[in-house]
């Protein structure tokens, strides 16, 4: 079988998971893939991403206003962006590119897939395996339809777009005193539902925005909109109070600054990070961490777990392996099982464990989180190593933010539930997808110019 067989196979098979579910939530996804192909008959296959790239960050605050059963605005845009995928990979099977690159992360999914019928949850797995196929099948779409540098330049565009109504709201917040009331604290959460949601989707652009500041030119008219911008994101991410948050923030600063050469600017922001931590309430806000580290019993209260602090990452660590990974280490106990069984069975709620690799080894296994981090790591270095090619200022820096954005999902990934937080995924595997098709383009440049100089 080859790749693109392959993957045609996979998201099909998630046509075929549907099953699961009853019937009107069948009809309606039926009804979407009618819409789809409808879309894709009459209009621009690059369009449609761009809107929805633009418009993704604000609708996430309707993400329980419109739901029709189980399925709400979110598992619309995952269950529509499947389909579109499906549709688009079919009519395109011979000029597929980067199957190679993706290959372990989708035998990840096909591992997904199959835990899917050893599940003790089986439409909670169902929920899991179709956000993280959606992710992967945006990527996809986006390296491959994005394919010339006028296509890039314009999906920057609309993916810095996806800032404004945010940002416009989280000042609101702030000003207004109307964000989410934490303990006297008001954290920003804009249009996102959750101030940790929204300061990882700030982070992205941080990494992107310092790129931009440090790899430009002088002369450049829209670095001291870099700068401007900057300050802004820097703003809202410390007013989200999100502890996970400000350390993501100063080592993805540190990361960018070793990448660029500009190691003296890492002394800056540990300088910065001394000042900070002087602040009363920033000492406050790291208290609790203190505290509930120290405690000796072993069941910490519920407060503990719902403000995730690092005790009760240990717990739940030690739970995911004396429950889930000795029961099953190669195969794990099936995608999502945590969220949808265990948690519920054994802590009365459904809570995240604040870390995915953990979980990861727990529900899908040894097999299936090392092909994870070797796929993440396998896209990563790919575009590391076309970046010393690459002459075009705009091309090179997306792919230095994409590969300082994997190594910080490698590293940071086990402190926080990241793949449960669909919207920033998005932008996530949007920003890789993108990281490639530069690459890609490199590549055609270069092969032109080998042709002129034979001729």
């Amino acid at each position: 079988m080859n790749n693109n067989k392959l993957i045609i196979a996979l998201l099909l098979s998630i046509v075929i998971s549907l099953m699961y579910l009853d019937l009107p939530t069948l009809i309606f996804v039926l009804l979407i893939l009618g819409i789809v192909i409808f879309v894709i008959s009459i209009f621009n296959i690059e369009g449609v991403i761009l809107v929805i790239t633009l418009s993704r960050a604000t609708l996430d605050c309707l993400r329980d206003v419109f739901r029709i059963g189980p399925i709400n605005i979110t598992s619309f845009f995952s269950i529509f962006i499947i389909l579109f995928g499906i549709v688009y990979f079919c009519l395109r099977m011979r000029s597929i590119k980067y199957l190679n690159i993706f290959m372990p992360i989708l035998i990840f999914l096909g591992i997904c897939f199959a835990s899917i019928f050893y599940s003790p949850s089986k439409t909670g797995s169902i929920e899991e395996f179709i956000r993280i196929a959606s992710y992967v099948t945006l990527s996809l779409l986006i390296a491959n339809v994005f394919n010339t540098k006028e296509k890039i330049k314009r999906f920057i565009k609309y993916y810095f777009g996806s800032l404004i109504i945010p940002l416009a709201v989280g000042f609101y917040q702030y000003f207004m005193k109307s964000g989410l009331s934490y303990y006297g604290y008001n954290r920003l959460y804009a249009t996102l539902q959750h101030p940790s949601s929204y300061v990882k989707y700030l982070n992205i652009f941080l990494i992107i925005c310092s790129v931009f500041m440090i790899m430009s030119n002088k002369t450049n008219k829209s670095k001291k909109w870099c700068y401007c911008l900057f300050i802004i994101l820097l703003f809202q991410i410390f007013a989200t109070f999100t502890r996970a948050g400000w350390i993501e923030a100063v080592i993805g600063l540190c990361l960018i600054f070793w990448f660029t050469r500009r190691r003296s600017l890492i002394i800056a922001v540990l300088a910065g990070v001394v000042i900070l931590f002087s602040l009363p309430f920033v000492k406050e806000r790291f208290s609790s961490e203190i505290k509930y580290f120290h405690t000796n019993t072993i069941e910490l209260p519920a407060e503990a777990y719902l403000q995730g602090s690092i005790k009760s990452r240990f717990q739940f660590n030690e739970f995911l392996f004396k429950k889930m990974f000795i029961k099953s280490p190669l195969s794990g106990t099936g995608i999502g099982s945590f969220y949808y069984y265990y948690a519920p069975e054994y802590f009365g709620i459904q809570i995240e464990s604040h870390g995915d690799l953990t979980k990861l080894l727990g529900e899908v296994g040894i097999i299936g989180t090392m092909l994870f981090i070797f796929g993440m790591a396998r896209i990563g270095y790919f575009i590391f190593i076309k970046l010393k090619y690459v002459k075009d200022y705009l091309l090179y820096n997306i792919m230095l933010s994409a590969v300082c954005l994997i190594i910080l999902r490698i590293f940071i990934q086990n402190f926080d539930a990241e793949l449960r937080l669909v919207l920033v995924q998005w932008y996530y595997w949007s920003l890789y997808g993108i990281a490639l098709a530069c690459s890609h383009i490199y590549g055609e440049e270069e092969a032109k110019e080998n042709i002129s100089r034979n001729c």
